[in-house]
């Protein structure tokens, strides 16, 4: 929306959401202000025009690329079974998802997963009820390892 080499008409094309209903351009508004702010109405859900489709990262030793991917992306994927947004269409029709971790040592692809798996061993938000532990409502049942 601030790129000024893109012509209101391409963003029209491309992201209409960048328009509001009179066919006016909105305000660009930063997200982290966004996030803090209170309305008198329900919006809706936010609108985001990044979607992923590839990943490759790339980095230094020790900085935390394993445990980003195998947590922030491979479990993200598997628990929520490649959904971004549940909505009546995504519930009527499920993703149905394949992931593959790869590395060029097998070693280190091993490391990613056994820090994706301690991640999902320690889902936020399970409950201990009257002696009974519930986990998180994100937790699903699965069989393997």
């Amino acid at each position: 929306m601030l790129n000024e080499e893109y012509s209101d008409e391409y963003l029209k094309e491309e992201y209409p959401e960048v328009f509001n209903s009179k066919g006016e351009k909105k305000e660009f508004r930063s997200p982290r202000t966004l996030l803090s702010m209170q309305h008198p109405y329900h919006k809706g859900r936010a609108l985001y025009s990044n979607n992923a489709h590839n990943l490759m990262m790339m980095g230094s030793r020790d900085t935390g690329k394993t445990y980003m991917v195998g947590v922030g992306v491979v479990l993200h994927q598997w628990l929520f079974n490649g959904a971004t947004v549940y909505d009546e269409y995504s519930l009527r029709h499920p993703h149905t998802i394949n992931l593959t971790v790869g590395a060029e040592l097998a070693h280190y692809s091993n490391n990613m997963l056994v820090k994706t798996k301690f991640a999902y061993d320690n889902l936020p938000g399970s409950q201990i009820v009257n002696g009974r532990k519930y986990p998180s409502p994100f937790w699903q049942p699965y069989k393997g390892s």
